[in-house]
């Protein structure tokens, strides 16, 4: 896999620094500038002298350091110098191995100079399964942690092991988040209740088929993640009346339930129900007066409760990828949705024939589903940001019909609509109305270069122009027109140079392009004209078939990124690249 080539920034003004795999003996000449370093990322040096680099960054206030994948078998003590630390990153990795032997670094080894550092705030030893007692001997003395994470091996699924960590995070008395990963059976975190500062906690296990009942003792818990192949969910959830975020995933059960005590929930905002096969949602849904976002991911959901219109404060409402075949009409109560996704639903015949009364709804998406037609009052929305694909013009959604009228949406800032036939296509007219459109992506059949451009060379406010989707034949002067555009994305396929050249000309006339992304699997070189762009300051020409640049690209010194991966170009050729820009990220 490629490595991104990060950019040496050394100046007293950044607080972090990315030295990442580069396989460094010793710190790069101008780190010693760095006076503001706080976060230093040093995965994949394992030639460091790592005794040498701590008395270095004892210097700094360092509070993150990274220094997984450097093949550490054992921390040095003078690691305990980075008093102002709060959090380290390693690993026990074991596919890091050299010449046969494993290279890792064990939990009874960690801890000892871990709990050295008075300021360490996050702690993560889940990857250290098989020396969970340890945990409970060292996590006393780590008084400061604020956010702790630890996995529970399947030799000691009983819960005596779990109670001692958890015993031993009693002196953390700031500790905010916990994550515990593993196979927990029903009673094995009994005595949650003494962790009273804990406010989010998360419970992952892929043969967890219980949810513990000690979590339902932290009674000031705000934010819950159950990731688990549990059947229901305890009706003790009633006793969270603090849980103002609740997030259940992964649950591949198809006899999984929700109890109607999750309605007893009257501080929750934001519920998730994501990857489950969840048939259906109990009626006191709508009793969840304070919800204000639900997402829900289900396989086997076919519909919604209808009382999910008494839901007033909801604002954004997420079926992306269920099965629905319907949406209730009470729907269209929502007083207070923003955004409604039912995208990915491939059974969704209709639209509610009333949904132009959700007079607050700005986002729509409804790309790949069975809708034929729009209701009459779809045009009484006052979108903002519209997303519609039709895999077939003749059995779904008409999107000429649509582009006919979309001009009726004054307010529309994004339009995404695709076609995925060959039937030829012309972009109205009336699209020129939209004076706030910011954002177009269009893929639509057989399109005239000069007609399509013709009407998009007037969208004075558009910003960002997606047409990578569609391989066009020529590039007119009406492209040139487009004053406000920031970022373009397009294909060439297999077209000449010569249309290159025509594009990369034409772009160089656009004073506010900062962006383009360029798929052209026909070249084998870019034009000389790419060093016209002079004012770019992202190129993309992620796998194509390149196997030169020209040398013109040297005079790009705006440059922050140029992504080079996936194709053929010499090393040599990068290495000139990265010489002549010194201050852009290469990738390639």
């Amino acid at each position: 896999c490629a490595i991104r080539n990060k950019v040496d920034t050394f100046s007293p003004l950044n607080t972090s620094l990315d030295l990442s795999f580069r396989n460094l003996k010793k710190l790069p000449r101008g780190f010693e500038k760095m006076s503001n370093l706080e976060e230093l990322d040093l995965r994949g040096n394992p030639r460091l002298d790592f005794v040498a680099l701590f008395d270095i960054l004892a210097d700094y206030k360092i509070k993150k350091l990274d220094l997984r994948f450097c093949k550490l078998t054992k921390l040095p003590a003078n690691l305990a110098k980075l008093v102002t630390l709060e959090e380290l990153v390693c690993d026990n990795d074991r596919h890091f191995a050299h010449r046969g032997k494993e290279n890792t670094l064990e939990l009874n080894d960690l801890l000892p100079v871990l709990a050295n550092l008075p300021n360490l705030r996050r702690l993560d030893v889940s990857k250290y399964r098989k020396m969970i007692d340890l945990l409970s001997e060292w996590l006393p003395s780590m008084k400061g942690l604020e956010t702790f994470k630890f996995a529970v091996g399947k030799y000691c699924k009983e819960a005596g092991k779990v109670k001692n960590v958890i015993d031993g995070l009693a002196n953390a008395t700031k500790l905010k988040e916990l994550f515990i990963i593993g196979d927990l059976d029903e009673d094995t975190l009994d005595g949650m209740g003494a962790l009273s500062t804990i406010r989010k906690l998360t419970v992952s296990g892929a043969y967890m088929t219980y949810v513990p009942i000690g979590i339902f003792e932290l009674a000031d818990l705000e934010a819950l993640t159950l990731h688990a192949n549990f059947k229901t969910i305890p009706i003790e959830i009633k006793k969270l009346k603090k849980l103002s975020k609740l997030r259940i995933e992964g649950n591949q059960n198809p006899r999984l339930t929700l109890p109607n005590e999750i309605g007893e929930l009257t501080a929750l905002e934001d519920f998730e129900l994501l990857s489950t096969w969840t048939t259906s949602l109990p009626d006191s849904l709508g009793q969840l007066a304070a919800l204000k976002r639900l997402k829900i991911r289900s396989e086997g959901l076919k519909e919604l409760p209808r009382t999910i219109g008494k839901l007033k404060a909801l604002e954004v409402l997420d079926l992306h990828g269920s099965k629905l075949a319907a949406l209730p009409d009470e729907i269209v109560e929502l007083a207070s949705l923003r955004v409604l996704d039912v995208a990915d639903n491939y059974n969704l015949p209709a639209l509610p024939k009333t949904i132009g009364q959700l007079s607050k709804l700005e986002k729509l998406n409804i790309r790949y589903t069975a809708i034929k037609e729009l209701p009459d009052s779809f045009f009484n929305l006052d979108l903002r940001d519209l997303e519609v694909y039709s895999p077939h013009e003749d059995k779904y959604l008409s999107i000429d019909e649509l582009m006919s009228q979309v001009h009726r949406f004054k307010n529309l800032e994004r339009l995404s609509a695709k076609r995925f036939d060959k039937q030829k296509f012309e972009l109205p007219a009336t699209v020129t109305e939209l004076k706030s459109l910011k954002s177009l992506e269009i893929c639509v059949g057989q399109m005239d270069d000069l007609q399509v451009f013709g009407v998009i060379g007037q969208l004075e406010s558009l910003e960002h122009l997606n047409i990578a989707f569609y391989e066009f034949q020529t590039f007119p002067k009406a492209m040139e027109e487009l004053k406000s555009l920031k970022e373009i994305s397009v294909d060439l396929g297999r077209l000449s140079p010569k249309t290159g050249s025509e594009l990369f000309t034409r772009l160089a006339k656009l004073p506010s392009l900062k962006k383009v992304d360029c798929k052209w699997k026909g070249a084998k070189s870019l034009p000389k004209e790419i060093g016209l762009l002079r004012n770019v300051s992202e190129l993309d020409f992620f796998q194509n078939q390149l196997k030169d640049v020209p040398d013109t690209i040297f005079e790009l010194t705006q440059l922050s990124l140029l992504d080079l991966r996936a194709n053929s170009i010499p090393t040599g050729k990068i290495k000139a690249i990265k010489k002549a820009l010194p201050d852009c990220e290469v990738l390639g």
